[in-house]
């Protein structure tokens, strides 16, 4: 979800059409994500760089906001998610309905599903 926030931001919160409070809600993702990153050289740059270039460096972005934390971060959760709103106001996105399922087993999302699980460990988180 951070990832899609970032890569939306950058698609639409740079552009002059975008409205003030999308610029600032993406300005805000990308400082607490920065933030999370300092000292961490990599990090750095796969956030940089994303913003050029998403789909080349959208798997390295996810790995380092996976090993610094941030994936489960509150704040940048919360703020992906103002972001995301505020792209995508009409409600039409994928990210409309957004589930977190961080250190979830056998999770299903949508309609009719069935499933049956049997678990030996827990999940982890």
């Amino acid at each position: 979800m951070i990832v899609e926030a970032l890569t939306a931001g950058a698609a639409k919160g740079l552009k002059d059409t975008a409205t003030t409070a999308l610029k600032d809600a993406y300005a805000c993702l990308q400082e607490l994500v920065r933030r999370r990153f300092a000292a961490r050289p990599d990090a750095e740059m796969a956030l940089a760089e994303h913003e050029k270039a998403p789909e080349v460096w959208q798997a390295p972005l996810a790995a380092a906001l996976e090993t610094t934390g941030a994936g489960v971060d509150a704040q940048i959760i919360e703020a992906a998610r103002r972001v995301l709103a505020l792209v995508d106001q009409g409600g039409t996105s994928s990210s409309m309905n957004l589930v977190d399922l961080h250190g979830s087993q056998g999770v299903q999302v949508g309609d009719r599903n069935t499933q049956s699980n049997t678990f030996t460990t827990s999940p982890k988180v």
